[in-house]
């Protein structure tokens, strides 16, 4: 009798044992697959947002940018205005703005740039990518039309260049974006890029802290005199 209840209470503790450490496993595996997946997630975050970036302000072009300080920021004239070549790790990245000429503002965005696609493929035989199209991009909160061209750098190797058009107040800006083909369409360089397009402000749309607290205050006045008079 001794020894049936001691067998009985040998098979009970096994089949206790046995779901007890499935669970564990189980549980041990799900907190595994959630930190590594955490870690990915940090780490793409931290490339685009854990970068140094650079400040640029003008009050020529009356606008502000953030770009990463390991990419190379060109004011440019025109928009075939190459800035000069930068070699890193990551593949060449270059950020260039400017105002476009009175002269190129008599035609829609959507045809600027589609203009400037037979141009590119007619006179200079560069390879257009990503055809021209109207509203894909927001810059400024203005919508804007864009192209991209792949061609040859001087030293024979591939890179392609995004061009934005956006039309603010009485000007037409411009925006492009220069990386190696390689890294052009790498995901990294897309999060920067638009982190780059997020930042861009018209200084013209700021408006001051002070005054936004007096027009809060006044407001707040005028409400109150009203709910008096009644």
């Amino acid at each position: 009798m001794i020894l049936e209840l001691i067998m009985f209470h040998s098979q009970e503790n096994s089949r206790n044992i046995i779901p007890l450490r499935y669970e564990y496993f189980i549980r041990y595996l799900t907190w595994s697959v959630v930190t590594i997946t955490i870690a990915l997630l940090l780490a793409e975050f931290n490339y685009a947002f854990g970068l140094e970036y650079s400040n640029y302000t003008s009050e020529k072009y009356g606008i502000q940018i953030q770009y990463p300080a390991e990419w190379n920021f060109k004011e440019k004239e025109t928009v075939i205005e190459f800035g000069p070549d930068v070699t890193e790790s990551n593949g060449r990245r270059e950020f260039g703005m400017g105002v476009l000429p009175d002269t190129l503002r008599t035609t829609s965005l959507e045809e600027l740039a589609h203009n400037n696609a037979g141009v590119y493929e007619d006179t200079f035989s560069w390879k257009i990518v990503e055809d021209p199209t109207f509203g894909k991009y927001i810059v400024g909160g203005e919508m804007a039309a864009s192209l991209a061209s792949e061609q040859e750098d001087d030293s024979g190797k591939l890179e392609v260049n995004l061009e934005l058009y956006v039309d603010h107040n009485d000007k037409r800006y411009f925006f492009d974006f220069t990386s190696s083909k390689d890294s052009f369409f790498n995901e990294d360089t897309e999060k920067i890029r638009n982190r780059i397009l997020e930042s861009i402000v018209f200084t013209d749309t700021i408006i001051p802290i002070n005054q936004n607290a007096s027009s809060s205050i006044d407001s707040a006045s005028n409400e109150s005199a009203s709910n008096e008079s009644k």
